[in-house]
């Protein structure tokens, strides 16, 4: 009798405690959680959601181990399956997320939320046509679900079905007005057809998606100053900060001397690796890494909002040639470290970007793809690659020159500097093309069928990059044709004579 009542009280615990949940006083609803757990440590409901407050704050980690725990509980309850399925998919463990949803599904078939989280899995693993099979079967059980329509328009966008996809995200917004996802999608259709004035007004939904960084998201950055909008604010601080990858940040840094038309002073925080880099670009007052504490300013503004903010069109991008300074000392202890290499070029090469990226499985190739570039004479290659792919370095493709120097590369001070010593550089769509772009270097860059929305659609160039060219996939994940056209432009380069730029 006692236990009954014991059980009836943690049950009434728990209620309040979702409550809170739902009104998002989530410091309130897990002292419940725990209250509960302390009294009875194998409540799977009290388990359950004290994981996807977890969750809810960047715990991953902490969350799976929670909801792992509820499911050893009870592992009929189909919720926990899908849960665990949501947090997997944040962490980028996908067989582990698709896993979840499909046991999920097998408690219930007609979850239409487990349907398509597992659509979008399912989308992320490359498989688009069960992708769409999940959605519109997840669509037939509930028409008026607004993310099944969003997640159906993402995977034909993938497809590069853009007009099918436009559908389905104002077939969204029809249903859910609010649905950030549906306009932020939009936006980048926007972007990728060159609209960038209407694709700069949906981006701001950017900081809404579930799959930003926390670290990079101002919701989460404790700033008290206003965002900055434009104005001028003569004898004013402006603090820039980096938002998303390494690439983007050296993309948009190129911003700093129209800022710096409408201040007195800029200070940058980023990704620590790039602190060096940032130190030596004109006009920049301090740079900061993530975390670290910031020095008095007036005002802050990320660094992608500024294409917005100086009205950014296709005819208007700020494309110096070169706006990164590189450090003369490492660029000679390079160009002394390269003089022996009497090849007629030098070509840096990297292959892989942070498997972390969402969209990794697209963008990257392993190095034994460029195989057919191990016959061509006179050509010495260069990796630029770091991270885990650095290790296929050891055994290039048959035939191929490459030298690995990637130990010496400590940030990307030391990778400009060896990339100013280069002829060209190829790479897919990485930080390393960025770099290159900023320098000034000739750069190609190999493209995967549907690309990232700042490299437009259909076109060789970029309006971002003077020196770079473009190499696309004409097939989802046919990376032969796009070697094939290297291997024809570097042929063509060596009939040509001496190294021109793209």
């Amino acid at each position: 009798m006692k236990k009954a009542r014991q059980k009836s009280t943690n049950a009434d615990a728990v209620q309040r405690a979702v409550h809170h949940h739902q009104k998002g006083e989530l410091l309130q609803a897990e002292a419940i959680y725990r209250e509960v757990l302390r009294v009875e440590p194998k409540n799977a409901d009290a388990l359950h959601l004290l994981g996807m407050i977890a969750h809810q704050v960047g715990k991953n980690e902490a969350a799976i181990e929670l909801i792992e725990k509820a499911i050893a509980v009870n592992r009929a309850v189909p919720i926990y399956h899908s849960n665990a399925g949501v947090v997997y998919h944040t962490l980028n463990r996908l067989d582990k997320a698709i896993a979840c949803y499909r046991r999920a599904l097998s408690l219930n078939s007609n979850d239409h939320m487990a349907l398509t989280n597992l659509g979008t899995a399912l989308k992320d693993q490359g498989k688009l046509e069960e992708a769409i099979a999940c959605h519109q079967r997840a669509l037939s059980l509930k028409p008026d679900y607004y993310l099944a329509h969003t997640n159906l328009g993402s995977v034909l966008q993938d497809q590069g079905k853009i007009e099918d996809a436009i559908v389905c995200y104002q077939h969204a917004l029809s249903i859910n007005p609010d649905d950030h996802l549906a306009h932020f999608n939009l936006s980048v259709i926007h972007l990728l057809k060159g609209n960038l004035k209407e694709g700069w007004e949906g981006f701001k939904y950017r900081f809404l998606r579930q799959d930003i960084s926390r670290y990079f998201n101002p919701k989460y950055l404790n700033l008290f100053q206003p965002q900055w909008d434009g104005s001028a604010i003569k004898g004013r601080t402006i603090l820039l900060y980096a938002e998303q990858g390494f690439g983007d940040t050296i993309q948009f840094i190129r911003y700093v001397p129209m800022v710096l038309q409408k201040c007195d002073k800029i200070i940058v925080t980023c990704q620590e690796e790039l602190i060096s880099l940032m130190q030596r670009i004109n006009g920049i007052h301090d740079v900061v890494a993530h975390g670290q504490k910031l020095p008095d300013f007036d005002f802050h503004c990320p660094l992608l909002n500024l294409p917005s903010i100086f009205n950014t069109t296709l005819e208007t991008v700020p494309a110096t040639i070169t706006y990164i300074n590189t450090d003369t000392q490492k660029v000679l202890k390079w160009r002394e470290r390269l003089q022996s290499d009497s090849a007629r070029l030098k070509i840096g090469l990297c292959w892989a970007g942070n498997p972390t990226h969402k969209n990794d499985r697209n963008r990257s190739i392993s190095l034994s793809m460029f195989s057919m570039l191990g016959d061509m004479e006179n050509i010495t290659f260069y990796s630029l690659q770091k991270g885990k792919a650095a290790e296929q370095a050891k055994n290039p493709p048959k035939g191929m020159s490459l030298v690995d120097f990637t130990d010496d590369l400590n940030d990307f001070s030391d990778t400009a500097a060896l990339i100013e010593n280069l002829d060209l550089i190829i790479s897919v769509d990485t930080a390393i093309v960025h770099l290159s772009g900023a320098l000034g270097k000739p750069v190609w860059t190999l493209l995967p069928f549907m690309p990232d929305w700042r490299w437009l659609l259909d076109r060789d160039d970029t309006p971002w990059y003077p020196t770079m060219r473009l190499f696309r996939q004409s097939s989802t994940r046919d990376w032969s044709h796009v070697i094939i056209s290297v291997k024809d432009a570097l042929a063509h380069i060596e009939r040509l004579g001496p190294v021109c730029k793209p």
